[in-house]
């Protein structure tokens, strides 16, 4: 009898201790994630398309200001492309040079040239960027609507072809 009810308490102190593996389990990775959250540098993009066009110009500049949440990232890519009331597209890269920095406590501005092709309807935003481990590569892509259409992480150098042909692709849009 004494045998039964301690193989029975064993199989008990068994399920208990899986339970509580599996519980600690679940929590560690919950705070994993909120983790990498808090880690991960978030882009805000302020684009200011009133064109400073001197008559006789077809170019006219953009105001463009980003700032992160959260984290610094480290900028490597902007490019936008405006949208005008009949359908044609313009496009933008903004020269960063080196990958610049950008803190939490501090914006930086960029003022692209852009060809003025009428009445700006929308903008979006391709934003490519990475923390400042680089252990991971960013790319969000924005609207003039103010949220995040998408945003992809990838490892850096992995997909460069890819990247490299949707520009390509891209640029024969805007082409067109």
């Amino acid at each position: 009898m004494l045998a039964w009810i301690t193989a029975t308490l064993t199989f008990v102190l068994m399920g208990i201790t899986a339970f509580y593996a599996w519980s600690n389990y679940r929590v560690m990775r919950i705070m994993e994630s909120d983790f990498r959250a808090r880690t991960q540098p978030i882009p805000k993009l302020g684009v200011n398309l009133e064109s400073s066009k001197q008559a006789g110009q077809k170019d006219c500049y953009m105001m463009v200001v980003i700032r992160t949440e959260n984290a610094p990232m480290r900028l490597k890519e902007l490019s936008i492309h405006t949208t005008f009331l009949d359908g044609r597209v313009s496009h933008t890269d903004c020269l960063i040079g080196d990958p610049r920095i950008i803190s939490p406590l501090t914006a930086a501005e960029f003022s692209p040239a852009y060809t003025d092709l009428g009445f700006a309807q929308e903008w979006t935003a391709l934003i490519i960027y990475t923390d400042l481990g680089e252990a991971m590569e960013f790319h969000t892509k924005l609207s003039s609507k103010g949220f995040s259409l998408t945003t992809m992480e990838r490892v850096p150098g992995v997909f460069q072809k890819l990247v490299a042909k949707a520009k390509e692709q891209i640029y024969e849009m805007d082409r067109k």
